[in-house]
């Protein structure tokens, strides 16, 4: 509840209204591909919420489930496509995959889904 409430308040920080996205899942919407020049030039529509819990423009790595493996997932490319099919709109990315969690932790009632 604090953390939606905190979610709200960053938005409102922020000024703008976005459509939110949320990133669950794998190690493969955590990312764990090779970070390219490309993977960090920041699109003018497409933001990500930090694990500061404040709101940056999403370059990679946008996830931070596992520090020692960090790299590129499909999450950013996801708002991208979001973003050019509606323009005007900006696209708030939250990540929260889990790279090594089992499915059954994303289940109702699982860990993760709960958390």
């Amino acid at each position: 509840m604090i953390r939606a409430f905190l979610l709200v308040i960053s938005l409102a920080a922020f000024g703008q209204e976005m459509d939110l996205f949320l990133l669950i899942g794998q190690s493969n919407m955590a990312g764990r591909g090779a970070v390219e020049a490309e993977d960090k030039v920041p699109h003018p529509r497409v933001f990500t919420l930090t694990k500061e819990e404040t709101w940056a423009p999403a370059v990679e790595p946008i996830h931070f489930d596992r520090p020692d493996r960090l790299g590129t997932g499909l999450g950013r490319t996801f708002g991208i496509v979001l973003a050019n099919m509606a323009p005007g709109k900006e696209i708030g990315l939250i990540p929260a995959a889990m790279g090594g969690s089992a499915l059954d932790e994303w289940k109702p009632g699982g860990k993760l889904y709960t958390d």
